[in-house]
């Protein structure tokens, strides 16, 4: 698992508030590496998965999918995340797909104009 430190969040929840610091990991999915985003993205730790996540995307050239099922959104941040990812992955020519996106996520990629240039792939 790979992980960055980053500023921590406080997830509430049925067991009360807990800190959760963001992350990422890498796992294998049916012969492909997926990137997991874990915890909420925002404008406070943007910067710093965008930074991780060129990082890994340079050193694992096998990496093909992000998800983002374990993370929270705050804000617009993650659009801008992802159009930085994107950027990046076209520089380096490579497909990067974004796979299991909260429907939250998908609305606010339609409104911003954004469902052709980011790479969803349907539910």
């Amino acid at each position: 698992m790979s992980s960055f430190l980053g500023k921590e969040e406080v997830v509430s929840g049925e067991f009360g508030s807990r800190p959760q610091p963001p992350s990422l990991s890498i796992e294998r999915v049916e012969n492909k590496s997926r990137l997991y985003l874990q915890g909420t993205i925002s404008l406070d730790n943007v910067s710093a998965y965008r930074d991780q996540m060129i990082n890994l995307l340079a050193e694992k050239p096998d990496l093909v999918e992000l998800d983002l099922s374990r993370s929270e959104l705050n804000g617009s941040a993650v659009i801008a995340l992802l159009v930085s990812i994107q950027r990046f992955a076209r520089t380096e020519n490579r497909n990067l797909s974004i796979v299991r996106s909260q429907p939250k996520l998908l609305e606010m990629a339609g409104i911003s104009g954004l469902l052709d240039i980011l790479p969803f792939e349907p539910a």
